[in-house]
């Protein structure tokens, strides 16, 4: 439980990457910094591929177990 306090609303860049196959598909990748994720981004948009940037807020979920 010690480490629900270090990542309660602690801030992370999310990255969508999209291919361009006729059925789309997604990537997606966690950054800590927006700076590696705007990069990521760039290179995407340079090799013709659609990307986004999320910014997202983690939150702790209690679970009633090891696996779903």
């Amino acid at each position: 439980m010690a480490l629900r306090g270090h990542v309660a609303g602690v801030y992370v860049a999310v990255v969508q990457v999209r291919n361009d196959a006729p059925e789309p598909h997604y990537r997606r990748r966690v950054y800590l910094a927006l700076a590696p994720a705007q990069r990521a981004v760039d290179r995407a948009t340079m090799d013709g591929l659609e990307a986004t940037v999320f910014l997202c807020r983690l939150e702790p979920v209690d679970g009633g177990g090891a696996h779903a």
